[in-house]
């Protein structure tokens, strides 16, 4: 690397610069990588110094102070086992874009290389040259890219799991001895000490504020300070608000106490909890129109600034205006923190009411279910199901990217797809509208092409909302030899009818509409489908016929190419009869039906000599898609010609024979007795 940044760097070509600027950079970015890992520990080394617990090594009771610095130190363990889990979940996140990066700078490279082996080897072609050797340095790039997100993964997964048995042991210790704390009175005198210490620190800072408001307020300076003069005043109501505060978390201290006292009489215990429940839904709403307060004051402070980074000239009263509003924004900070202290200590007491057996009334009974509810149904929605592994080769070393699949991850699949499918639906059906409407498609043929883009549209639907869940391909590859058997032996003949299907669709050999007889079944097609086509026989019955048995067996076809379809009925008269007659009359009958064609005009033909009589046959020709069908317009024919040869005296004969006795002899007649 370093010989051909050397080589590249003595070249004066321009067109080289960018490939030395790369170089350069990647020379860097290689050298900051192996100094990180030198200074770096391996993996798994990474480790959590377990802190002095303040209970431990001690006996029952046991202070309230302590148990409170006990659940702190295990809360500030929670909050940086959380900050290490986002920031696992950020650092997987770009093990995957770099890969990804990674498979597109191998794509890019295999192109390039391919356009150089294409190119004449006599000829010195520069620019192909760098185009290649970027194509090489950016593949480099993204794998040092991905060596570096998998360490930062490593990392972060190794500093998490790390508070793992830290904070396991600091549940179990306060879990011991939380049902046996108390608050002396000397803690309590401490407690009150440290209260009125702070009162008077924030009582000293308001009345310096306020002589300051009182200057401003004064003469002339309210009126060249207006916005410094507000400033003070929401300076000392925020001081007069934290003296409030430091006062009222010595009656947090007495509610705790007062609800230690209650845990033995029910009465006290739910009288308490509501006292409990009242004080924290009041810090609650003051907590919240606080944090509207900050930001409304981070909002104006922004503006000014902006305001005075626009301007050219430094204004002194704007720099002091942003000092003042600095201030009043750090005072509402510590507004802020107070009073989600005040929370936290007034929350620990209502958990420690529950360590009683007695409940609060309904209201405590329904407050508690619905909050083993919630979590509950928190942990079945972050359950997982399973995870699946993807695997990428990057300089010989295995990167692995893990997925896992929650039940909540899976419900979102099944929502997004019911809403992919909805939405596909109606862009079917609206191409399907469109092509009859205005291409002039048959509905018959929008129909079947409506199925085959529904499907296709199901398909891509399906891979796109694994792709949003994050549910890799690679999760099924464990059917794939399910699948492959199933392909081999069951699936063949539905593969081979799909294929038939897409035949029969473009050669449009048998269309909807058609009226066909199939292996003995003769009826109209009324649907040719992806797998198989549905005849309806002229009898009503429905048959589904497979697509390959369109193909593979002989199809007639009584409405492909022309609409005409020739009919034939036979008609017997007796021997003797006028046959010239006879003819004109079915001739003149076909000529009258109005739906049997002039063009070209039935015949009359002497078929046979019958046994009972002269046999004639009429051949006429008549429209398949006619409303009447070929057997009921041959009832009509049959019915006028018999009602014309009976009009002209000509019979229609039936089956007779006639008998010839030859008596060489009398016959001899005898009578018998009757008994």
């Amino acid at each position: 690397m370093e010989q051909s940044y050397e080589q590249w760097r003595e070249l004066q070509d321009p067109s080289y610069d960018e490939l030395r600027r790369n170089a350069a950079r990647l020379i860097e970015q290689l050298g900051s990588f192996i100094q990180q890992r030198k200074s770096e520990p391996g993996q798994g080394a990474a480790g959590v110094d377990m802190p002095a617990l303040a209970t431990a090594g001690k006996t029952a009771p046991f202070s309230m102070l302590d148990v409170d610095a006990l659940r702190d130190l295990r809360d500030h363990g929670a909050a940086q086992q959380r900050t290490l889990g986002n920031a696992l979940a950020l650092q997987e996140e770009e093990v995957v874009q770099a890969l990804a990066q990674l498979k597109k700078a191998g794509e890019t490279l295999r192109l390039r290389q391919e356009r150089a082996a294409r190119a004449s080897s006599n000829a010195v072609d520069a620019t192909l040259t760098v185009t290649l050797e970027l194509a090489r340095l950016g593949q480099i790039q993204a794998e040092l890219q991905v060596a570096q997100s998998v360490q930062a993964r490593a990392s972060a997964r190794s500093g998490r799991d790390a508070w793992n048995e830290p904070l396991s042991r600091m549940d179990q210790e306060i879990e011991r001895v939380r049902p046996h704390q108390h608050l002396s009175q000397q803690d309590l005198a401490m407690i009150r000490e440290q209260s009125e210490a702070a009162t008077g620190r924030w009582e000293t800072r308001r009345l310096q504020a306020t002589q300051t408001l009182t200057r401003l307020e004064s003469g002339r300076l309210r009126e060249a300070y207006p916005l410094q003069t507000q400033a003070f005043q929401a300076r000392v109501r925020a001081l007069l608000e934290l003296r409030v505060l430091a006062r009222g978390k010595l009656q947090a201290w007495e509610y705790r106490q007062q609800a230690l006292d209650a845990t033995a009489d029910p009465a006290q215990t739910a009288q308490m909890g509501q006292v409990l429940d009242t004080a924290l839904s009041q810090i609650t709403s003051r907590l919240r129109a606080e944090e509207d307060q900050r930001d409304l004051l981070l909002a104006e402070q922004r503006s000014y600034t902006s305001r005075q980074i626009g301007s050219a000239v430094s204004d002194p009263k704007q720099s002091k205006l942003l000092s003042d509003l600095s201030e009043l924004i750090d005072l509402h900070e510590q507004k802020r923190e107070q009073l989600a202290r005040l929370r936290v200590l007034l929350t620990r007491s209502r958990e420690d009411l529950n360590l009683s057996a007695q409940q609060q009334g309904l209201a405590g009974w329904v407050g508690h279910a619905g909050a083993v509810v919630s979590q509950g149904l928190t942990r079945m929605w972050q359950f997982e199901l399973f995870s699946a592994t993807e695997s990428s080769q990057v300089n010989g070393q295995t990167v692995t990217v893990d997925y896992g699949v929650t039940v909540g991850k899976s419900i979102g699949v099944v929502v997004l797809f019911v809403l992919g499918y909805w939405a596909v639906s109606n862009m079917a059906r609206m191409l399907t509208r469109a092509l009859v409407q205005r291409a002039g498609m048959s509905e018959a043929l929008a129909r079947v092409l409506d199925r085959w883009v529904m499907s296709l549209l199901v398909i891509v639907v399906f891979l796109v909302v694994l792709r949003m869940a994050r549910v890799p391909l690679t999760l099924f590859a464990f059917l794939g030899g399910a699948l492959a058997i199933g392909f081999g032996f069951g699936a063949q003949n539905v593969i081979k009818n799909l294929i038939s299907g897409a035949i029969i669709l473009f050669e449009r050999k048998v269309r909807v509409g058609d009226v066909v007889t199939i292996g003995g079944i003769s009826g109209t097609v009324t649907a040719v489908d992806l797998r198989a086509s549905t005849v309806r026989g002229f009898d009503g019955v429905m048959s589904i016929v497979p697509n390959s048995f369109l193909l593979e067996q002989q199809v007639s076809s009584w409405s492909f190419g022309e609409p005409a379809l020739r009919r034939s009925i036979t008609v017997g008269v007796a021997y003797g009869s006028d046959t010239a007659l006879t003819i004109a009359l079915i001739q003149q009958c076909a000529q009258e039906h109005p739906m049997v064609f002039s063009e070209p005009a039935a015949v009359v033909l002497l078929e046979d000599f019958a046994a009972d009589g002269l046999l004639f046959r009429l051949n006429f020709w008549i429209a398949h898609s006619r409303p009447r069908t070929g057997p009921e317009i041959e009832s009509d024919l049959r019915l006028a010609i018999e009602a014309a040869l009976t009009k002209a005296g000509l019979s229609i004969p039936f089956p007779q024979r006639d008998v010839h006795l030859q008596v060489t002899q009398p016959i001899p007649v005898q009578c018998a007795p009757i008994h």
